[in-house]
Protein backbone atom coordinates (compact mmCIF):
# COMPACT_ATOMS: atom_id res chain seq x y z
CA UNK A 1 0.00 0.00 0.00
CA UNK A 2 1.42 3.85 -0.91
CA UNK A 3 0.75 6.61 1.46
CA UNK A 4 -1.98 9.27 -0.27
CA UNK A 5 -0.73 11.48 -3.36
CA UNK A 6 -0.72 14.21 -0.96
CA UNK A 7 2.32 12.51 1.14
CA UNK A 8 4.62 12.70 -1.79
CA UNK A 9 6.10 15.21 -4.21
CA UNK A 10 3.09 16.14 -6.81
CA UNK A 11 4.36 15.76 -10.75
CA UNK A 12 5.01 18.46 -12.69
CA UNK A 13 4.15 18.75 -16.35
CA UNK A 14 6.74 17.92 -18.66
CA UNK A 15 7.77 14.58 -18.70
CA UNK A 16 11.50 15.00 -17.59
CA UNK A 17 10.07 16.43 -14.25
CA UNK A 18 7.63 13.84 -14.51
CA UNK A 19 10.66 11.12 -14.15
CA UNK A 20 12.23 12.82 -11.94
CA UNK A 21 9.69 12.39 -9.37
CA UNK A 22 8.98 9.04 -10.39
CA UNK A 23 12.21 7.96 -9.33
CA UNK A 24 11.75 10.23 -5.59
CA UNK A 25 8.63 8.43 -5.22
CA UNK A 26 10.58 4.72 -5.98
CA UNK A 27 13.92 5.63 -4.08
CA UNK A 28 11.23 6.24 -1.28
CA UNK A 29 9.31 3.58 -1.38
CA UNK A 30 12.40 1.05 -0.66
CA UNK A 31 14.07 3.16 1.85
CA UNK A 32 11.68 4.77 4.16
CA UNK A 33 11.54 2.96 6.83
CA UNK A 34 15.50 3.15 7.19
CA UNK A 35 16.35 5.50 9.96
CA UNK A 36 18.80 6.96 8.33
CA UNK A 37 18.13 7.55 5.28
CA UNK A 38 18.13 11.43 4.38
CA UNK A 39 18.47 13.89 2.18
CA UNK A 40 22.12 13.24 1.29
CA UNK A 41 21.22 9.59 0.88
CA UNK A 42 18.28 10.33 -1.50
CA UNK A 43 20.29 13.04 -3.25
CA UNK A 44 23.54 10.28 -3.65
CA UNK A 45 20.06 7.44 -4.73
CA UNK A 46 19.41 9.89 -7.74
CA UNK A 47 22.38 10.19 -8.69
CA UNK A 48 23.16 14.00 -7.89
CA UNK A 49 24.47 16.58 -4.76
CA UNK A 50 22.70 17.53 -2.48
CA UNK A 51 22.45 21.02 -3.03
CA UNK A 52 21.58 20.17 -7.20
CA UNK A 53 19.13 17.72 -5.92
CA UNK A 54 17.72 20.23 -3.17
CA UNK A 55 17.29 23.06 -6.05
CA UNK A 56 15.91 20.32 -8.41
CA UNK A 57 13.40 18.87 -6.11
CA UNK A 58 12.07 22.54 -4.47
CA UNK A 59 11.78 24.44 -8.16
CA UNK A 60 10.10 21.09 -9.91
CA UNK A 61 7.50 20.27 -6.55
CA UNK A 62 7.83 23.02 -3.86
CA UNK A 63 8.67 20.69 -1.89
CA UNK A 64 12.28 20.90 0.54
CA UNK A 65 13.47 17.38 0.13
CA UNK A 66 13.72 16.87 3.93
CA UNK A 67 9.87 17.91 3.85
CA UNK A 68 9.01 15.41 0.98
CA UNK A 69 10.86 12.44 2.69
CA UNK A 70 9.19 13.31 6.40
CA UNK A 71 5.52 13.76 4.60
CA UNK A 72 6.11 10.01 2.87
CA UNK A 73 7.05 8.60 6.24
CA UNK A 74 3.78 9.93 7.76
CA UNK A 75 1.81 8.77 5.21
CA UNK A 76 3.29 5.36 6.07
CA UNK A 77 2.87 6.06 9.49
CA UNK A 78 -0.69 6.85 8.90
CA UNK A 79 -1.33 3.50 6.91
CA UNK A 80 0.28 1.77 9.76
CA UNK A 81 -1.67 2.96 12.37
CA UNK A 82 -4.90 2.63 10.82
CA UNK A 83 -3.77 -1.14 10.35
CA UNK A 84 -3.64 -1.42 13.76
CA UNK A 85 0.17 -0.65 14.59
CA UNK A 86 0.95 0.57 18.08
CA UNK A 87 1.90 4.51 17.96
CA UNK A 88 5.61 3.35 19.83
CA UNK A 89 6.17 0.69 17.08
CA UNK A 90 5.27 3.01 14.15
CA UNK A 91 7.30 6.02 15.51
CA UNK A 92 10.43 3.89 15.59
CA UNK A 93 9.19 2.46 12.10
CA UNK A 94 8.83 5.97 10.59
CA UNK A 95 12.97 7.03 12.02
CA UNK A 96 11.40 9.27 15.36
CA UNK A 97 13.44 7.45 18.74
CA UNK A 98 10.65 8.70 21.07
CA UNK A 99 6.57 9.41 20.33
CA UNK A 100 6.64 12.64 21.66
CA UNK A 101 8.10 13.95 18.41
CA UNK A 102 6.30 11.56 15.95
CA UNK A 103 2.96 12.79 17.88
CA UNK A 104 3.44 16.76 17.09
CA UNK A 105 4.68 15.98 13.81
CA UNK A 106 1.63 13.67 12.60
CA UNK A 107 -0.78 16.16 14.09
CA UNK A 108 0.25 19.29 12.46
CA UNK A 109 0.77 16.96 9.17
CA UNK A 110 -2.81 15.73 9.49
CA UNK A 111 -4.78 17.51 11.94
CA UNK A 112 -5.19 14.47 14.35
CA UNK A 113 -3.52 12.34 17.10
CA UNK A 114 -2.17 9.27 15.75
CA UNK A 115 -4.30 7.58 18.73
CA UNK A 116 -7.21 8.88 16.86
CA UNK A 117 -6.48 7.28 13.59
CA UNK A 118 -5.85 4.12 15.81
CA UNK A 119 -9.57 4.46 16.99
CA UNK A 120 -10.74 5.39 13.48
CA UNK A 121 -10.06 1.65 12.47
Amino acid sequence: MEPDKEDTPEPAKDDFELEFVKRIRSTLEKKWNQADFSTDKLASELGMSRSSFYLKCKAITNVPPAEAIKNYRLGKAKELLASGSSVSEVAVLVGYSETSPFSRAFKKRFKCTPAEVQKRS
